[in-house]
């Protein structure tokens, strides 16, 4: 109890900065994904309705299929239904993180024999250090790993014999725990973590091939396996179905997969920051526990020890991705391995095996004698590790001279890489771990009572380690309620007094732009979005229609929808309105946009930030990426219109920053944009009849340098800073943490009756010049008008909406009456006076059935995305229900698997009983042979 009050204390010093009251971890897949699923689970279970489908985002998606929306897994439930939802999210955070740690702590001690301390030491190394309760920002992941150490003690146990080898007892009841465990870990979130956990597990069993009884053992784990795959089929059947629906269904190709995060050896001195440790590539497991891993490592002729450094071995070098040799072969080969595309998270192996180590390391100290040879050995291990990991510091920060980096680490300058209080924190805590490791090997260790006051110090170095180290990393938090609230808000008037708004709200279609602007925390939208995307997912929270989705899985007519609608942009994880203009926003029947203004920059109309309610627009964007402007002062094209040409424009916004630091004087022509169109009105001193005008950004009135306050820049400037656009913090390694910006131009185009043609330069030689963003923003023209407002955030309404629900070859007399309008289930009652087809601006996907009058139909797939089905002439009844097969088929295998370990448990528990029996008596005395008497 003493060993679990400490883990208990640490995880408490861990998570408190992230997920104290009022706080939670800041990170997108938390704010924008976990949280919102989370309130949509919570409401649902409240209203005894399980959430099999998502009736807000991008038109309608699978919900439950989803895997990272954890619908099944169970232990969830109780805090959902008990607590308000921010707490619920904290209970779950914290709980997890602790059922790390216990599991960790219970596997060192019965699977491997750990002392307590030693234990304590692996449990704390792979549980508590920066990097899981970094994962409290994507807690699906967590949730996963947090199985992990609980499914290798339950497969040791249930695999490995008894002690001399002797056939394991109650090998059913342990085979139904492993299955039961491996089950939940699948519900958890992240298919990925239960197939690494059952290689890891697969891989530990293998070891044993020279010993008896290993086929047996294989055995065991495939039936476990295979019986815990029955458990999660509920989810795995629908999210197969789901996975080959999405813009996954074709796993990234291996040069995508090249550009993304990876494990080096950097990645052991950089601590997570709280919000999703694995996805920088950052993985610090403790000093402390990495000197004692060494110290692990000097008795590698041992099984134990070896097979955990070749897992660490292996995982590293998988980590590593495409910059390592095993990554590239295994995603080709090794079936069900590209569910791993992110090689960083590899290192989920890797901490566990470096902490397996760690506590071995800590056992042998603890144990056996330690000699000065050997301290030295691992002394002179650490030392060389030092140097490897300075080495690649210097190639991956690119600096030129090594004796420049020399001079930086001597003077402990700090910077992007490691603080100057981290850099203390390593060497300090490193050279005291070294310390006691060859303080173990003096000869004064006998008469001080070794055990004590070795495992004293290690376990201090230990806790103290790890707890100073997350202070350091400062984890980011944000307080969910203020952050929530406009979406709270903004459902509070939709769903009361919805001023401006005649349409009923089953009707209505939102969406939107930003929430927050760039002057929120949130600052890393994708840049292509930031004319129009609200934080999609706050939809699930408040309970309305919204367009648009942040998802992992997104289904793949969504994406091509989108796609179209947005010029042919797309992400892999967000569906967006970046044109609003296009009529394919009215075929999806966005009627309410909610927005602030065309963009969150300083306007020079309004003091307050942004363009007055009666002056709000809807801009286009015209380039679809940044263009460098060469230096030779030859033009580039940035657009050019194509058969459909805007029509009377009234201005272009220009995005647009210089290169390089420069002592341009205040107001010297930078950049020129050559305007060409027709229609052109002359202004005087211009030549009648022209067809193109220029247009000049000048230095410090139009654009500036983009590092304008980095301290190597802004010596050199001699202008003033330009309208910021938008700004962004980075690190280098050379200026520490500063901003960059890009800049605001407004060019009127009133002269113009038609814009054809941008064109730009730079002006300056040898100064670069780089155009952003170029967006059209046109004259009203009647199709946008003022809409509802959300705590003081106005909202347009687009008069071309189509309804929802629309009659296509009907003529123009129809009607269409909402019945219900549920997730699961929509029913219409449709006046038509001619055959047409009924045309639902939801999403087609399989498992969506229909009837009119009672009578089934086939549903159609209308425009690529939308569901259909024909109906007569007349009044009908359309009802729409989602009863996907896979969720039955999937409902079906995980009630064999209940049937099955319901057996194995009744089974074992006879067979228990049995055992406790007492043995039956005999009536007749046994005969007894040869002479009797006392020689007998």
């Amino acid at each position: 109890m003493v060993a679990i009050g400490g883990l208990v204390a640490l995880a408490a010093w861990q998570l408190w900065p992230a997920a104290g009251p009022g706080r939670l971890p800041q990170n997108l897949d938390l704010m924008l994904q976990y949280v919102p699923n989370a309130a949509y689970v919570q409401r649902s279970l409240a209203g005894a309705r399980l959430p099999l489908w998502n009736p807000y985002l991008g038109a309608g998606m699978p919900f439950a299929a989803d895997p990272g929306a954890g619908v099944w897994y169970l232990p969830n439930w109780a805090p959902l239904l008990a607590l308000p939802l921010e707490g619920a999210v904290r209970v779950i955070l914290w709980g997890h993180l602790l059922w790390a740690a216990l599991g960790m702590y219970l596997y060192l001690r019965a699977a491997l024999g750990a002392a307590p301390a030693a234990a304590w030491i692996g449990a704390a190394a792979f549980s508590l250090t920066t990097w899981l309760p970094g994962l409290a920002g994507m807690p699906v992941v967590l949730t996963a790993v947090s199985w992990l150490p609980w499914l290798l003690l339950l497969g040791d146990r249930a695999t490995q014999g008894e002690a001399g080898g002797e056939p394991a007892r109650r090998p059913a009841a342990r085979l139904t725990a492993l299955a039961l465990a491996g089950a939940l870990q699948a519900l958890a979130g992240w298919p990925a973590g239960a197939y690494l956990s059952w290689l890891v597990l697969g891989l530990l069993v293998f070891r044993r091939r020279w010993e008896r009884r290993t086929t047996v053992g294989l055995l065991y784990l495939g039936v476990a396996a295979g019986t815990a795959a029955l458990l999660a089929g509920v989810l795995l059947v629908p999210a197969a179905e789901f996975v080959w629906e999405t813009n996954y269904a074709e796993t990234r190709p291996l040069g995508r997969v090249d550009a993304e995060g990876y494990l080096t050896l950097l990645s052991w001195l950089r601590p997570a920051g709280g919000s999703g440790s694995l996805e920088s590539s950052q993985l610090y497991l403790g000093m402390t526990p990495l000197i004692l891993a060494l110290v692990g490592l000097t008795s590698l002729r041992r099984r134990n020890v070896a097979i955990f450094a070749l897992l660490a071995l292996l995982a590293l070098l998988l980590a590593a991705g495409t910059h390592g040799p095993l990554f590239a072969p295994l995603y080709r080969w090794l079936p069900g391995f590209r569910i791993v595309y992110l090689p960083a998270r590899l290192g989920i192996v890797a901490a566990f095996a470096l902490a397996t180590l760690a506590a071995l390391g800590a056992q042998r100290l603890l144990a056996e004698a330690w000699s000065p040879r050997q301290a030295a050995g691992v002394a002179a291990l650490a030392g060389a590790a030092g140097l490897l990991v300075l080495g690649q510091f210097w190639h991956s920060e690119g600096y030129d001279d090594f004796r420049r980096l020399l001079t930086n680490v001597g003077r402990l300058a700090g910077g992007p890489f490691l603080t100057r209080e981290q850099e203390l924190h390593y060497l300090l805590f490193g050279l005291l771990a070294l310390g006691v490791v060859v303080g173990a090997a003096l000869p004064l260790r006998a008469s001080l009572a070794p055990r004590g006051w070795l495992a004293g110090a290690l376990l201090s170095l230990t806790a103290f380690d790890l707890g100073l180290a997350q202070r350091q990393a400062s984890p980011p938090a944000f307080d969910p309620v203020s952050w929530y609230a406009p979406a709270r808000d903004a459902a509070g008037v939709l769903y009361g007094a919805r001023s401006g708004v005649d349409v009923p709200l089953p009707e209505q279609r939102l969406a939107g732009m930003q929430w927050h602007g760039t002057a929120h925390f949130l600052s890393d939208f994708p840049r292509t979005a930031n004319p129009a995307l609200l934080p999609p997912n706050l939809a699930l929270l408040a309970g309305v229609r919204d367009a648009q989705a942040y998802n992992p899985l997104l289904l793949r007519r969504a994406v091509d929808y989108f796609a179209r609608l947005n010029h042919g942009r797309t992400d892999d994880h967000w569906l967006w309105i970046e044109d609003f203009r296009s009529p394919l926003v009215d075929a999806l029947g966005v009627q309410l946009i909610l927005s602030g203004a065309p963009y969150r920059w300083q306007s020079r109309e309004s003091t307050s930030g942004g363009v007055p309610p009666d002056r709000w627009r809807l801009a286009q964007p015209l380039l679809p990426a940044g263009v460098a402007l060469t230096t030779d002062g030859a033009e580039t094209l940035l657009w050019r219109a194509g058969p459909e040409s805007p029509p009377q424009p009234w201005r272009l916004y220009v995005v647009s920053y210089l290169g390089e630091a420069t002592a341009l004087p205040q107001g010297a022509p930078a950049i020129e944009l050559q305007l060409d169109g027709t229609g052109y009105t002359a202004g005087p001193g211009e030549t009648a009849g022209a067809t193109s005008r220029t247009a000049t950004l000048r230095a410090g009135v139009e654009t500036a340098e983009w590092a304008y306050e980095r301290p190597d820049v802004r010596g050199k400037v001699r202008h003033q800073q330009a309208p910021v656009a938008q700004e962004t913090r980075l690190s280098g390694a050379v200026s520490g943490t500063y901003t960059v910006f890009e800049y605001l131009a407004t060019v009127d185009l009133e002269a113009f009756r038609e814009l054809r043609e941008v064109r730009a330069r730079a002006l300056v030689p040898g100064v670069p010049g780089y155009i952003q963003g170029l967006y059209l923003e046109p004259v009203s023209d009647g199709r946008f008008t003022s809409g509802v407002h959300t705590s003081g955030v106005p909202g347009t309404f687009n008069n071309k909406a189509r309804p929802r629900a629309s009659l296509a070859g009907a003529g123009p007399t129809w009607g269409i009456t909402w019945l219900d309008d549920r997730p699961e289930r929509v029913a219409l009652r449709v006046q038509a006076p001619r055959p047409g087809t009924l045309v639902l601006a939801d999403s087609y996907y399989p498992g969506w059935t229909a009837t009119v009058d009672n009578v089934p139909v086939p549903v159609s797939v209308v425009d690529g995305l939308f569901r259909g089905v024909p109906v007569g002439a007349g009044s009908h009844d359309v009802v729409f229900v989602y009863r996907p097969v896979s969720l039955r088929i999937g409902a079906g295998l995980t009630f064999a698997g209940l049937l099955a370990t319901g057996a194995a448990g009744a089974t074992a528990a006879a067979s228990q009983a049995l055992a406790r029996a007492p043995a039956p008596k005999t009536s007749s005395a046994p005969t007894r042979k040869g002479p009797k008497g006392p020689g007998a």
